[in-house]
């Protein structure tokens, strides 16, 4: 069965997915070496909050964090830990709400050969 939304219904799903973009956005600025996953995933809850909203993963279905970040050829979903972002990573980080999705590729500085290569065929998939 189609539902079909209210113009309210229409006007908050673009306004979650504003947020969703946005909080990716103000994550580019701490892809770095040195930073943990688990304090990427803070930034994120954090800021997702203060714009009046709630983290959709977190709590779902069990599931622990904000964000799923996985790095390299990890397959996707990866729960945040205290794990240390490195140089030459590719570092995917995946932050939704109920109605998105926004998965996000981070190269960190100087990538090798073979990772370049990973990251041409992801983003061509």
């Amino acid at each position: 069965m189609v539902r079909i939304r209210t113009k309210r219904e229409i006007n908050l799903i673009a306004e979650s997915c504003q947020i969703v973009a946005d909080t990716v956005e103000m994550l580019a600025g701490y892809m770095k070496p040195g930073v943990s996953h688990s304090e990427l995933d803070k930034l994120a809850e954090d800021y997702i909050r203060s714009r009046g909203a709630r983290p959709a993963f977190k709590g779902y279905m069990g599931f622990p964090s904000t964000l799923c970040i996985s790095v390299d050829d990890e397959v996707v979903h990866g729960i945040p830990s205290n794990r240390l972002l490195e140089n030459g990573q590719i570092v995917g980080v995946d932050c939704g709400d109920i109605m998105v999705t926004m998965p996000e590729l981070f190269p960190l500085d100087l990538l090798i050969k073979k990772n370049k290569n990973l990251l041409i065929l992801h983003v061509n998939l």
